[in-house]
């Protein structure tokens, strides 16, 4: 009944409307030239998703499919698909898993471009964002000036965002990953991403919250100088307050400066000491790095209560969170426990066979993006010598890509922003063996 309840709701808010180190650059060039077949994909590879409908606004108006006609003949030049990769080894992990999800592609069968009637080789140019955005930045110019078609990455939006810009400008293709503040795309034509956005997320959270879990109160607890976080929890506490009609008794901020005074554990008092007095939930939409440090704090004041994150918990570890986010939900891109569709569990399986661990939601999307890359290009069908004439004919065949059966998902197209076309959002919550458990998908326009 709950579940239905749930449906109805949403189907009438449709209705309604709607870390920092010396700069260290390491390149990696990988070359291939095997061969892909382009066919479409077949059935099996159809993902099939136990999907609830979730509309967060209205459906953007479909774009006409673009084309591109050569300036100049066809060249002899040497064909050499210069990929750009912006990635972070982060220090919690030591793994770089954008780049990780970029070789594995690499590494299959299925990773030359034929353009032109012949097979063209794959060279991935990658350096580490170190997770900052001047080194981020950085990277983004270099990459260009040594003339990449594409760039992948960053993941998170406090660098996306100005790379995109930077890549904008360029008039150069940037695929983001993980990234979801709407900042990252909006207005750039160059600027792409795998991810859902905060806009989809947000409003879902609070549907969860409000409709699974029956909550009435509610308090946000996030990062104010980073663009994810803050992002989301604005979008969460609109809709919890405008469409919800439902209170939101603390909005609570820290920041990068007076983290390490331990803020968001004075933050998480306050918000303990509120809520107890009624029945309530907290949502923490912060980085995974953040996860951890922040959802203990809260529990230590006291509160025992449901916890909500975004997709930013799907790559954080859930070990060093311990039992303070058990029974907790969030949003993801990827829970590879949960994936639907042979294409996906074949991803999963031979991604782990390859590193000897699960592939996390960015090294799916990576996979995502460059798999992208090679069907924009193939999709236009020629190379030239003229790298700004091979980043525009990018740039038209990633607009004309439908129905795109991804690991991480299906894109039925890039809308006018460069952002998935009602992407679907996974709902997980985390195990009592501090693992992603994969619960139900909620996609757009579906019944």
């Amino acid at each position: 009944m709950l579940l239905l309840t749930f449906v109805c709701f949403l189907k009438a808010v449709t209705d309604a409307a709607i870390t920092t180190s010396t700069t260290t650059t390491t390149t990696t060039s990988t070359t291939t030239t095997t061969s892909i077949s382009t066919t479409a994909t077949t059935e099996e590879d159809v993902v099939e998703t136990d999907k609830k409908t979730f509309p967060p606004g209205p459906s953007p108006t479909p774009e006409a499919l673009v084309t591109m006609t050569p300036t100049s003949q066809y060249t002899a030049c040497e064909c050499v698909v210069k990929i750009g990769v912006d990635g972070w080894t982060p220090a919690d992990d030591g793994y770089n898993w954008t780049l990780d999800g970029v070789e594995f592609w690499v590494s299959k069968t299925e990773n030359n471009i034929t353009l032109n009637e012949k097979k063209c080789t794959i060279e991935i140019i990658s350096l580490n964002s170190e997770n900052n955005k001047t080194v981020a930045t950085a990277n983004a110019k270099d990459l260009i000036a040594q003339g990449v078609v594409a760039i992948v990455g960053p993941e998170n939006s406090g660098l996306a965002i100005p790379v995109g810009e930077i890549a904008n400008n360029a008039k150069t293709p940037m695929i983001a990953t993980t990234a979801t503040n709407m900042k990252v795309t909006k207005d750039r034509p160059y600027a792409f991403r795998v991810a859902f956005v905060d806009t989809e997320q947000g409003p879902l959270l609070a549907l969860v919250a409000a409709y699974e879990e029956e909550k009435t109160t509610a308090a946000i607890i996030f990062q104010e100088d980073d663009p994810y976080s803050s992002g989301l929890a604005g979008e969460i506490r609109g809709f919890w307050l405008d469409r919800l009609n439902l209170t939101v008794v603390s909005f609570a901020s820290f920041n990068t400066t007076n983290v390490k005074d331990s803020n968001y554990a004075i933050q998480a008092d306050e918000i303990s000491r509120v809520l107890n007095e009624t029945t309530g939930v907290v949502f923490v939409p912060v980085l995974s790095t953040r996860v951890p440090d922040v959802v203990k704090a809260i529990r230590e004041a006291g509160w025992n209560g449901t916890m909500l994150g975004g997709d930013g918990w799907s790559d954080s570890n859930l070990t060093m969170c311990g039992d303070a986010c058990v029974g907790s939900y969030f949003t993801a891109n990827f829970v590879p426990e949960g994936v639907q569709g042979s294409n996906a569990k074949r991803f999963v399986d031979q991604f782990t066979v390859a590193y000897g661990r699960l592939p996390d939601a960015k090294a799916a999307l990576a996979y995502d993006a460059i798999s992208l890359i090679k069907l924009g290009l193939e999709e236009n069908g020629y190379w030239t010598c003229d790298v700004a004439q091979n980043r525009e004919s990018l740039r038209m065949g990633l607009k004309n890509i439908t129905d795109f059966q991804g690991v991480s998902g299906v894109i039925t197209k890039f809308n006018e922003n460069g952002d998935p076309f009602e992407k679907c959002i996974t709902i997980a919550n985390v195990t009592d063996k501090f693992q992603p458990e994969f619960l139900y998908n909620f996609c757009a326009g579906s019944t």
